[in-house]
């Protein structure tokens, strides 16, 4: 019984740590500045 306790304790904080996680990569991901395009040309570049 304590060993399940124990592991219903650490998948808890598993979690917990994953939500940590996925809300810094967005916070990062919103953070990125969008790429500025100043101009266009419908020629190749050479």
């Amino acid at each position: 019984m304590l060993s399940q306790m124990v592991t219903n304790q650490v998948g808890k904080q598993r979690a917990v740590q994953q939500d940590v996680d996925d809300t810094t990569r967005i916070c990062e991901f919103l953070r990125m500045n969008p790429p500025n395009f100043t101009d266009s040309s419908v020629t190749e570049d050479t």
